[in-house]
């Protein structure tokens, strides 16, 4: 057999490359140490605080444990009008409208008066109430009963143009025949909008106001399919909208559709919110905060621990009695002035709670002071 003998001209044109690529690889790896180092440093800052400073700004701190939750479910809704408290007023018979007496935004109680409409229509059923009236008086035996028979069908008609059974009392008493006929309030509500004018001749189903009770309200919610098994229906819900993001007002979900909506691949959701106050308004989108089944076990620190730097999430960590390192966390969702913390912060670690702003600011004044010292040099 032939022994292989080292090339010479392999070693000389191999050799210089091996020593090149060994001198290349070696500064990489010293360039990803420095810039590993340097990420660790930036984004775990280090802060040296004595117990008398830690009293004075009143730093607290927690012990990061991980506990259940009855987490809610975010989504998003639209407030609506009760359709069980709205309507819709219409002309029952034609006429002039007399005089218009209440206007939009104006508060009404049931049965007050909206306005007066002279009616031609009204006044002839007027007359024919008054003879009818007088036969079934002065009528005996069948003459009597079919008297009655025809007074009654045209008390009906008059209930049927909106004159109230009080009012046809009101006729017997005082023997006068109104001039207007009086159109009311169905519901106590608001006046949303008015479609007539003072001496507007109106034909018989004209609409002449719309009227709503925003007392109580709906709110449509939409939610996705994966997400229903996670809630209870009828359930408690919490709405909240960015006219007052500070408040949050109580609800209760009612009813869930039947069908799924394809465009969006969502159920709709139907709550009851009280608004006695007023704030809330039909039209205004809201969000929806529906209240799950079970509890989540879960890593969560109060909102006031975490802080904003250059757009990160940051919180302090005690690695020490007197000293600090600031650390970058991944949020997840926030609830009941919780935030959940789903990277960045181990179960069993202590964090800041109060005064970490002050640690904050301390970290700016290191930056700031270091910037200036190597601006002079």
């Amino acid at each position: 057999m032939k022994k292989h003998r080292n090339n010479p001209f392999l070693v000389i044109f191999f050799g210089p490359l091996m020593a090149l690529g060994l001198f290349v690889w070696s500064g990489c790896r010293h360039a990803d140490e420095i810039h590993h180092h340097q990420d660790e440093r930036s984004t775990e800052a280090s802060i040296n605080l004595s117990a008398t400073s830690q009293k004075l700004i009143g730093l607290k701190t927690e012990v990061a444990t991980n506990r259940e939750y009855l987490i809610p479910l975010r989504a998003a809704g639209r407030i609506d009008f009760n359709p069980k408290n709205y309507a819709v007023v219409v002309a029952r018979c034609s006429g002039r409208v007399e005089k218009v007496l209440a206007y939009e935004g104006e508060a009404v109680e049931k049965g007050q008066e909206l306005l007066y409409l002279f009616s031609p229509e009204h006044q002839a059923l007027l007359a024919e109430y008054w003879q009818a009236r007088e036969r079934s008086i002065h009528s005996y035996s069948q003459d009597k009963e079919l008297a009655e028979r025809m007074l009654a069908s045209v008390v009906r008609r008059l209930h049927l143009i909106g004159v109230k059974e009080e009012e046809i009392d009101a006729l017997k008493l005082q023997g006068m025949r109104p001039e207007f006929l009086t159109v009311r309030s169905p519901l106590r509500g608001k006046i949303i909008s008015r479609s007539v004018n003072n001496g507007e001749y109106i034909e018989t189903g004209r609409e002449l106001f719309r009227l709503a009770d925003l007392s109580l309200l709906w709110v449509e919610i939409s939610i996705f399919e994966k997400d229903l098994i996670k809630i209870s229906i009828p359930g408690d819900c919490e709405v909240r909208v960015e006219a007052y993001p500070n408040r949050t007002f109580k609800a209760r979900v009612t009813l869930l559709a039947d069908f799924m909506d394809e465009a969006t691949r969502t159920f709709k959701l139907r709550a009851e919110v009280p608004n006695y106050d007023y704030h809330l308004k039909p039209g205004m989108y809201a969000d929806i905060y529906l209240w799950p089944k079970q509890r989540e076990k879960i890593l969560a620190v109060p909102e006031k621990a975490v802080r904003r730097l250059e757009g990160e999430a940051t919180i302090f960590i005690q690695t020490g009695p007197e000293t600090f390192s600031l650390r970058l966390v991944k949020l997840g969702r926030s609830f009941n002035g919780l935030i959940e913390i789903l990277d960045g912060l181990k179960e069993g670690e202590v964090y800041v709670t109060d005064g970490s702003f002050s640690l904050k600011s301390e970290v700016l004044k290191k930056v700031l002071e270091g910037e200036g010292h190597e601006h002079k040099h």
